[in-house]
């Protein structure tokens, strides 16, 4: 599961996306040593899997995913550890 505030955060089910939502930051929460924690609203939701009719996401307890302050050369790649907890809210039926 991937969740960024300008790219659709999808789930696989078996072997084909179930939904996804796309969201727009509302707040951001600076953190040192790690990217932000977000609040986002939804602005599009496709399917009918698990992410349909979400509202509202949030990305929280964040742990790296920092790009490197040093600049790559040529056809270097880095790797950045991240991880992060989300939750996501529908309204209530």
């Amino acid at each position: 599961m991937a969740a960024r505030p300008r790219q659709p955060a999808t789930v696989l089910d078996g072997n084909a996306f179930a939904s996804a939502v796309n969201a727009a930051a509302l707040a951001s929460s600076p953190k040192t040593g790690a990217v932000p924690e977000l609040l986002l609203k939804s602005t599009a939701t496709r399917g009918t899997g698990v992410f349909a009719d979400v509202s509202y996401v949030q990305r929280l307890n964040t742990h790296g995913g920092v790009a490197p302050t040093t600049a790559c050369t040529g056809t270097d790649q880095i790797s950045v550890p991240c991880s992060a907890t989300y939750a996501f809210y529908k309204p209530a039926k």
